[in-house]
């Protein structure tokens, strides 16, 4: 993403797996990098591990 100051770059990872019943299990993680118009980093973000569960209505 481009902003007045500097771009953001993002990245999300999913690991899981399909379930029988017809649902999904797993985890989610994000990133960010935001930096200036110089193209020095500015800021960083991550999400850390998060858990998911799905389940067919």
């Amino acid at each position: 993403m481009r902003f007045r100051d500097g771009r953001e770059r993002g990245r999300i990872v999913i690991e899981g797996r399909f379930l029988a019943d017809g649902g999904a299990s797993g985890t989610v993680t994000g990133t960010s990098v935001f930096r200036n118009l110089r193209g020095r980093v500015a800021e960083r973000c991550r999400s850390g591990r998060r858990s998911f569960a799905l389940r067919r209505v």
